[in-house]
């Protein structure tokens, strides 16, 4: 896609990257983008009011009540006038939302658009189907909402790592040639997270642990 408009990045800015059931185990996905879109906003030297359309993606919706990047858009202090739309293309959310930005702005070379995708794993519920029937004699099925809406392909029906078992087979990785890329890219990472290299791009968050408050920051 190229766009005949010229677009441009003003501010940008990301949450820290938690780990399941992590410090970020009770709060809401909406909530957690909040940080990261107020810090975007002011990092672009406008305010809130500015923006004329939010559009986020997010997955496993199940459990996030109404429209999260409509709650994202009240949350951050955005008017209420201002729309927020919610994509889910899977793991491609957060950037076919970018996407969908780009081409309001196209539309109209004047518009402030927010874009961006969240997501919290640890707080996708379990879900029991047949409950709204009533149950019957026997057992009764709860599903993961997060391999369900996230890691299941309905089509062939069979979870996402198979689907990286048959990729792998296909392109000749081994189990050991994948465990040295995850390895050096882990290793990668915390020393760029220890040098401070991601320190400019992340807002800190703000979470209660043990009574008390404390902001995550990597």
């Amino acid at each position: 896609m190229v766009s005949k408009t010229k677009v441009v990045v003003a501010g940008a800015a990301r949450t820290p990257i938690g780990k399941f059931r992590g410090a970020f185990t009770e709060m809401p996905a909406p909530r957690l983008a909040t940080f990261a879109v107020r810090e975007a906003i002011r990092r672009a030297s406008i305010e809130p009011k500015d923006v004329t359309e939010l559009f986020f993606g997010s997955v496993i919706q199940a459990g996030l009540y109404q429209n999260c990047a409509r709650q994202v858009v009240i949350f951050s202090g955005i008017p209420e006038s201002v729309s927020g739309t919610t994509v889910n293309m899977v793991c491609g959310s957060g950037m076919k939302a970018i996407v969908e930005g780009v081409r309001a702005i196209e539309d109209d070379p004047e518009a402030i658009i927010v874009a961006g995708g969240v997501e919290n794993m640890t707080r996708a519920p379990y879900l029991m189907p047949r409950a709204r029937q009533g149950f019957n004699l026997g057992h009764a099925e709860v599903l993961d909402s997060m391999i369900t809406d996230g890691l299941w392909d309905i089509y062939n029906d069979f979870h996402m790592a198979i689907g990286g078992e048959i990729i792998a087979e296909r392109l000749g990785l081994t189990r050991e040639m994948c465990d040295e890329y995850a390895l050096r890219s882990q290793t990668l990472a915390n020393k760029a997270t220890d040098s401070g290299r991601f320190a400019k791009e992340i807002v800190p968050v703000e979470v209660e642990a043990r009574g008390k408050k404390v902001n995550v920051d990597r």
